[in-house]
């Protein structure tokens, strides 16, 4: 699908008519997904668990069952149990159809009002929204 939304270059959108003088910032060798693969999706536990690697990839990304690839994810459930490491938090998730571990990884340089927030979410029996990626490492989903 194309929105007439063209950001990778060219002389589509903004303000001036002419070419950008700014080259984007180059990404390790990694080629910008299409903007219809970058979607947020909502998911259930359950869906998250019956998906399988993509093969064509080889990114480690996921596919659900009905063909869809997984760019980032959106899981609303209770937490179970929390873990608090110096580097991440450990949450066990559930949500009506099933457990998963997430992992929020921390950052030393976060604002004093991020940190707090994390705070509050150190608790259990309290609902969280995560959004991120889910990809296949070694057949665990990550």
């Amino acid at each position: 699908m194309d929105y007439g939304m063209d950001f990778q270059g060219g002389d589509g959108g903004g303000y001036g008519g002419g070419s950008s003088q700014v080259d984007p910032p180059s990404s390790q060798g990694k080629t910008r997904r299409p903007y219809d693969e970058q979607t947020l999706t909502p998911l259930t536990i359950r869906m998250v668990r019956r998906s399988h690697p993509d093969t064509a990839g080889g990114d480690g990304s996921l596919v659900l069952q009905d063909g869809r690839k997984l760019a980032f994810v959106k899981i609303v459930g209770a937490v179970r149990s929390v873990e608090d490491h110096s580097t991440n938090v450990v949450y066990n998730i559930e949500d009506g159809t099933g457990l998963i571990e997430v992992k929020q990884w921390l950052d030393d340089n976060e604002c004093t009002a991020l940190q707090e927030l994390r705070q509050e979410t150190l608790k259990e029996h309290v609902y969280l929204k995560i959004v991120g990626q889910i990809k296949d490492y070694e057949g665990n989903k990550i």
